[in-house]
């Protein structure tokens, strides 16, 4: 089944990055120290911030190959549509670096603390920072590329190689050394690579479909302008909510709490890896059958989607919120309460919020993309002073304030919203179905596994009875995937 490979192909490239990120933190953080880690996390910041200039392009590319790809008297504006997207893209990510190299330089004594880095070479960490992400950025486009080809696969395999490849230097180097200009000087050469490589896999994958040099066209731009622009806001208000409570935590509270912080949001990072290998398959397949006006498929689709979803992120969420401490120490081998506090607060903030990435993409499929925007402009209006204010009382606690309102505004009044126009009759469906049946079946299992794990186990003991409790939540998540699917064939 073709849905399942594509989601698949996706879910092994987002697991493995999470494997990576679980197996290099432990280490970054023990060579580095917290301080120093608080630099990774600033490099982070960058990268999701370069984000808010993709103004759309990525998405519209997906969507604009997917659409093209089934229409052979149009195989001439593959091309054009790639190159002309392509190279706004690359000045585009030109253009951030020298913006950010202005700003880092001249301004960012009001929001780095320089002196807290000593003596390490900050100047030329922060520009070789930065040339790096000049080569990483474009490798998005060039993925969403294969994404709207539904080359699954091959994006997946790039992603596989390019993130083993990049973080296993990354952990040689910062063992060998700990010099985070050596660090970034090797990420900058790993970025040029991949990036070039998905560059020429994606131009061989449509040079069968044209028969004419690409050229960069206006009418590309003019054609795409009103979905990329609703797409751009989507996209910078969502990097917006998702880098706000860094943003805050580096301004208002010592350096070592944004260390503790930023090991808190790697740690919830599998949550969001799951997330995406469904919006990737879905986006494109809600896309193709509202353009075909297929919305008796669209509707079917609409719901297999956000069941599968809400399982497995409900699954995890459970497990990871539960065993929270246990999680933490064998990860770590030491933690403190406020790191394990705001890691079970993030775990609850980004399910909310990722549990409303399948109706916000079905809206952005047909068209509709301005409500999810209105839900997290309500979102930023209400979590902005409040989420300061929780700061200034309860530290890095607090700024997991926004995950929440984020999460509740989308699947309390942005779904009663949606249901009301499209899907009408459907709302109670969705609830039961996506929110409380997943609920039902999870919680009892782990939560019965916490209560009745002996105390005072060792990390070994520790770690198997994790993985039985793993074992049976898997076993669970298993059956009720087997149903949803023999429903879809039925």
């Amino acid at each position: 089944m073709q849905r399942l490979r594509n989601i698949s192909w996706n879910l092994i490239a987002a697991v493995w990055l999470a494997l990576l990120t679980v197996v290099s933190t432990p280490v970054f953080v023990a060579k580095l120290g917290l301080k120093l880690y608080g630099i990774i996390g600033i490099w982070l910041i960058f990268q999701a911030v370069m984000n808010l200039f993709d103004f759309g392009l990525g998405a519209s590319l997906n969507r604009e190959l997917s659409l093209l790809k089934s229409e052979s008297n149009k195989s001439r504006m593959i091309g054009d549509t790639l190159k002309t997207i392509e190279i706004i893209y690359w000045l585009i990510s030109l253009s951030c670096i020298i913006l950010f190299i202005i700003i880092t330089f001249i301004f960012g004594k009001y929001w780095i603390n320089w002196e807290s880095y000593g003596n390490i070479e900050i100047t030329q960490v922060f520009l070789f920072m930065f040339f790096s992400l000049f080569f990483q950025f474009p490798n998005i486009l060039y993925i969403n590329g294969f994404i709207g080809l539904q080359k699954h696969k091959i994006a997946a395999i790039l992603q596989i190689g390019g993130n083993t490849i990049k973080f296993g230097v990354a952990i040689f180097v910062v063992i060998l050394t700990s010099n985070l200009v050596l660090f970034f000087l090797a990420q900058i050469l790993i970025s040029f690579i991949q990036t070039f490589t998905a560059r020429l896999l994606l131009w061989k994958s449509i040079s069968t479909k044209i028969s004419e040099r690409p050229i960069f066209k206006i009418t590309v731009l003019k054609k795409i302008k009103i979905f990329t622009s609703q797409m751009a806001l989507t996209s910078f208000l969502a990097v917006l909510i998702a880098n706000l409570d860094r943003i805050l935590v580096l301004k208002m509270l010592p350096t070592e709490d944004f260390g503790r912080y930023t090991l808190a949001i790697t740690a919830t990072g599998f949550l969001q890896l799951a997330i995406q290998p469904f919006y990737r398959s879905f986006f494109p397949k809600f896309s193709e059958l509202y353009g075909n006006k297929d919305i008796s498929n669209l509707e079917n689709e609409y719901f297999i989607g956000n069941k599968l979803l809400s399982f497995s992120l409900i699954a995890l969420s459970c497990i990871f919120f539960f065993f929270a401490n246990d999680v933490l120490i064998i990860w770590l081998n030491k933690v403190d309460i406020n790191l394990v506090n705001t890691f079970r607060l993030l775990i609850l903030g980004m399910l909310l919020s990722g549990l409303g990435w399948l109706p916000a993409a079905f809206q952005q499929a047909i068209g509709w993309p301005n409500l999810h925007v209105n839900m997290m402009i309500l979102a930023l209006i209400i979590g902005i002073p409040i989420t300061i204010i929780l700061i200034n009382f309860f530290g890095v606690l607090g700024a997991t304030f926004i995950w929440f309102i984020h999460g509740i505004t989308d699947i309390t009044l942005g779904i009663y919203i949606m249901h009301k126009r499209v899907l009408k009759g459907r709302l109670k469906k969705w609830y039961l179905e996506v929110i409380v049946e997943p609920f039902l079946y999870f919680v009892p299992i782990v939560g019965i596994s916490v209560y009745i794990k002996p105390v005072g186990m060792n990390n070994l003991n520790t770690f198997f009875w994790l993985l039985g409790t793993s074992f049976l939540v898997l076993i669970v998540w298993s059956i009720q995937i087997k149903k949803i699917f023999r429903k879809t064939v039925q």
